[in-house]
């Protein structure tokens, strides 16, 4: 009893008072330090709910196809492969359908020029083919 007895005596005094609020301050000071650097070591986590739906992937790439006599196919034509006719080790021939291609805009644009180069060339073929029967009827007419 002679212990408690000198501790209320000793926090009755201005410096028992200061210390005891110190003491309580740290004791304070140093639960929250703790519990905050507790909390900092646990990972955060962030969750989604499940849900279904479609995972979509574009693969683009370009090289060459080689065979066993080391042949290349080329092409002018820009686009997404929708569909391909072949499989490793097949014998292709010229004119085989190898492949199909859903031309993007580029592509299109390109279809769209070498059409009307097709059309421009067909056009001229056919003046001059009716600028030869003009002028072999002339010519048989004479």
């Amino acid at each position: 009893m002679l212990f408690v007895e000198k501790i209320t005596k000793f926090t009755k005094t201005k410096k028992g008072k200061f210390i005891l609020i110190t003491l309580l301050i740290l004791i304070v000071l140093s639960s929250w330090i703790l519990i905050k650097k507790g909390q900092a070591d646990t990972p955060q986590y962030q969750t989604q709910t499940v849900e279904r739906g479609d995972i979509t992937s574009l693969v683009s790439g370009s090289g060459q196809v080689l065979l066993v006599n080391i042949m290349s196919a080329n092409t002018k034509a820009s686009g997404i492969v929708k569909e391909v006719y072949v499989e490793d080790g097949d014998i292709v021939e010229e004119g085989d359908k190898i492949m199909t291609i859903e031309l993007d805009l580029q592509g299109e644009q390109k279809q769209a020029q070498a059409w009307a180069s097709y059309l421009s060339a067909k056009n001229n073929l056919e003046k001059a083919q009716s600028d030869q029967y003009t002028l072999q009827a002339t010519m048989f007419n004479k």
